[in-house]
C-alpha cells in the first residue's frame, strides 16, 4: 500500500477518535464487585485461579497468558477506557452509567473452567457450575434492590458478561430481561429480545480482545503477503458419526478448511488444531502467518463469535466470512464490514445436523446466525461449493483487493482495545463511550420531561412550563 495512502489513512482515524471530545459527555461510575459488593479478590498469581501465567502450562501454547491478555477481558479494557477518557467519577448517586465491574469474576471464572476440564471431561467432577456463581447472582440481586437501580428500572447500568458460555441463571440474574440493564457482549443471541432491530437498546457487540499490538495502519502492510488464505482453530473432528457431537461452527469449520486443504495450493494454508490440543500450532505462530496472509476466513466456533476475527483484522489480513451460520459482526451500526470484508453464502454444506433440536448444531440456528450488520445483498457472494470461494478470490482484481485493504487500514483501530499511539481510548471504547452518553442524554431527557396531565383535565400555566 503506498505510504502517502497509510499517512492519510492514520490521519483520518486519529480525527474520528479525536472527535469524541466534541460529543456530548457524561459521568460513569465503576462499580466493583469485590470492593463494594464484598465478593473475593482474585488473586492472579495463584494457579487455582488463573492457570495461565505459568511458562509450560497445558492450556497455552504460545507462552504465559496474563489476565488481561485473555480473549473474553473485554472489561478490564472498557474500565481503562472509562477512567482514560475522563469520564469516571467517584460519586455513584450522581453518575450518569454505572458500569458493573465483574473482570475478576469473568477471569477467575475462566481459570475455574480449564482447571477442571480433565475432571469434568472423566466424570470425576460432577459439579456443573463453578462455586462463585450464586455469590455473582446474589450480589447482582442486592444491586437490584438499589433505588438507583429501581428509579430507571436499571437503564443506568451496564453490564459485560461477555463470555458466551456464562451460565444462562447467572446472566439473567445480572441482566434481567425484565429490566433495561445495558449489556455488551459477545453474540447477539445473549439478548432478551432477539432481532436486528431490537439489539440497539439492549445492548453492543464487541470484538474479542487480541494481543497484538497497535501501531497505527502503517505497519499493516509492512509484512511481505505470501499466503493467499489462512485459517487454523479447532475443529470438529473427521470422523462424522463422532462430529455430530460438536457444535455447527466446528463442523463448518472442519469441511471449510477440508475443501481448501484439498485444492493443494502452496499459499493456501489451513488446518484444524487449537492451544489446548495435540499437535497445534503456537499461538504466536498462528498470528504471524496472519500477517502474512491476503485473506483470512473467519469462522464461528461453539458460539457465534471467536478471536479469529479481531486477529485477523488487526494483522491486516482482510476477513472471509461463509454462511449459512455466520459469524457475527461488532459494531454494526458503526462499522462498515463490507468495506473491508468479503461474505459469502455456499449453497452445498453439510454443516448442520437436522435431527438434534436441543444441541449446538440443529437448523434452528440457522435463524439465529444471521449476519448482524446490515449488509447489502449485493455484498453477499453466492457460491455452489467452499471451493468456489478460493476461485472467486484468485479472480478479483488488484485494485479492488487493495480497496479492502485500504477500508481494513481505516477501521482496523476498532477491533484492538489498546489505543492507536497517541491516543488515550482504544478504537473501541471511543464506540462504546459514545453509545453509553447518547444513552445518558436520553436518560437524562426521560426524567427531565413533564409529565401529561391526566385526561379532561386542564393543563395549567406550570405544567406547560
Amino acid at each position: 500500500m503506498p505510504r502517502d495512502l497509510v499517512q492519510g489513512l492514520k490521519s483520518t482515524s486519529s480525527s474520528l477518535l479525536q472527535s469524541f471530545a466534541t460529543e456530548d459527555t457524561c459521568s460513569i461510575y465503576i462499580l466493583s464487585l469485590t470492593d463494594e459488593v464484598g465478593l473475593p479478590r482474585c488473586n492472579y498469581a495463584d494457579p487455582s485461579t488463573w492457570p495461565f501465567a505459568r511458562f509450560g502450562n497445558r492450556f497455552q501454547a504460545s507462552g504465559p497468558l496474563q489476565h488481561w491478555e485473555q480473549q473474553h477481558a473485554v472489561s478490564y479494557w472498557l474500565q481503562r477506557d472509562i477512567r482514560a477518557s475522563g469520564l469516571a467519577t467517584t460519586d455513584r448517586l450522581s453518575a450518569d452509567i454505572v458500569y458493573v465491574d465483574s473482570h475478576c469474576q469473568e477471569q477467575a471464572r475462566m481459570g475455574w473452567y480449564f482447571n477442571t476440564l480433565p475432571g469434568r471431561r472423566n466424570g470425576s467432577i460432577t459439579e456443573r457450575e463453578w462455586p462463585m456463581e450464586e455469590r455473582i447472582r446474589g450480589a447482582m440481586r442486592y444491586i437490584q434492590t438499589w433505588p438507583q437501580w429501581r428509579r430507571t428500572n436499571g437503564k443506568r447500568f451496564v453490564l459485560t458478561p461477555f463470555w458466551p458460555n456464562v451460565p444462562t441463571a447467572t446472566k439473567t440474574a445480572m441482566v434481567p430481561c425484565t429490566s433495561e440493564a445495558f449489556m455488551l457482549a459477545g453474540v447477539h443471541a445473549q439478548f432478551c429480545r432477539p432481532g436486528q432491530a431490537l439489539a440497539a437498546g439492549q445492548g453492543m457487540l464487541l470484538p474479542f480482545v487480541s494481543e497484538l499490538p497497535n501501531n497505527g495502519p502503517g505497519p499493516l502492510f509492512d509484512h511481505q503477503r505470501d499466503i493467499f488464505l489462512f485459517y487454523h482453530g479447532g475443529c470438529a473432528v473427521p470422523d462424522p458419526a463422532r462430529a455430530r457431537a460438536f457444535s455447527w461452527g466446528k463442523l463448518q469449520r472442519r469441511q471449510v478448511v477440508d475443501a481448501l486443504a484439498a485444492i493443494g495450493a502452496p499459499d493456501i494454508d489451513v488446518g484444524c488444531a487449537c492451544d489446548i490440543c495435540n499437535g497445534s500450532m503456537p499461538h504466536n505462530v498462528t498470528v504471524e502467518r496472519m500477517q502474512r496472509s491476503v485473506f483470512c476466513t473467519v469462522l464461528a466456533g461453539d458460539a457465534q463469535t471467536s478471536r479469529r476475527q479481531a486477529e485477523s483484522v488487526v494483522s491486516g489480513c482482510i476477513p472471509v466470512y461463509v454462511g449459512p451460520g455466520f459469524h457475527t459482526l461488532p459494531f454494526g451500526d458503526a462499522v462498515d464490514h463490507a468495506s473491508f470484508s468479503l461474505f459469502f453464502r455456499v449453497r452445498q454444506y453439510g454443516w448442520v445436523v437436522k435431527d438434534r433440536p436441543a444441541s449446538l448444531n440443529n437448523r434452528l440456528i440457522a435463524s439465529t446466525w444471521y449476519l448482524d450488520a446490515k449488509i447489502a445483498p449485493e455484498a453477499i457472494v453466492e457460491v455452489d461449493t467452499i471451493r468456489d470461494i478460493e476461485a472467486h478470490l484468485r479472480a478479483l482484481p488488484a485494485e479492488q483487493v487493495a480497496a479492502k485493504q485500504a477500508a481494513l487500514a481505516a477501521n482496523f483501530h476498532y477491533f484492538s482495545y489498546k489505543p492507536l499511539p497517541g491516543q488515550k481510548v482504544s478504537g473501541p471504547g471511543q464506540l462504546v463511550l459514545r453509545q453509553l452518553c447518547r444513552r445518558a442524554q436520553a436518560i437524562r431527557a426521560s426524567v427531565s420531561r413533564p409529565r401529561p396531565p391526566p385526561p379532561g383535565r386542564r393543563p395549567l400555566h406550570s405544567d406547560a412550563n
